[in-house]
């Protein structure tokens, strides 16, 4: 898209990387999850016996499992958490200077159009706390009302299945910069 260059806005997590580097913390899952005070530890326990993986590149996202047969494959920390439950909801989010201005949320690959409470709330907190001088894009990876991933960009599925919408957010959110 013509206006991601135009307003020099990440497309991906290495542009975002270079450009929030006060933010770099965000790609860091177990400071995402301390930051909420969500306990996990680098190996299995009794009660942090499901294996989380949150992937940093943009064709892949969040996986929680409770079998680790696949441990060590994908490279990375290995992260276990407490069973979860809820659903897995990406959100994509305009927030500018600490203020959640525009949600929308993605469940099995398709637009929710509900408001989700608890994720609304989690995301907003998470925004007033850590994005006070942000303005931009930023999606959540969330299982129930906890956030296990962040990426600060637009995500594909913003752009490709609602381009016409995402182009006209996009000026009306980066027109000031």
């Amino acid at each position: 898209m013509d206006i991601l260059n135009t307003h020099n806005i990440p497309t991906n997590d290495v542009e975002a990387w270079e450009k929030y580097t006060k933010l770099n913390w965000m790609y860091s899952t177990a400071r995402v999850l301390e930051a909420q005070s969500v306990a996990w530890c680098p190996f299995k326990t009794e009660k942090l016996s499901h294996y989380i993986r949150a992937y940093s590149n943009d064709t892949q996202t969040l996986s929680i499992k409770d079998n680790t047969n696949s441990l060590g494959k994908s490279g990375g920390a290995n992260i276990f958490v407490a069973p979860t439950e809820g659903n897995h909801v990406r959100t994509e989010a305009v927030i500018q200077n600490g203020h959640v201005k525009w949600l929308a949320h993605i469940e099995d690959g398709e637009f929710v159009s509900d408001i989700i409470g608890e994720i609304d709330l989690r995301i907003n907190a998470f925004a007033t706390l850590y994005f006070k001088k942000f303005h931009g894009f930023v999606s959540f990876e969330t299982i129930g009302n906890t956030v296990y991933g962040v990426k600060l960009h637009p995500t594909v599925e913003l752009m490709d299945k609602y381009p016409e919408e995402a182009t006209k957010l996009l000026k009306r959110v980066y027109r000031r910069i």
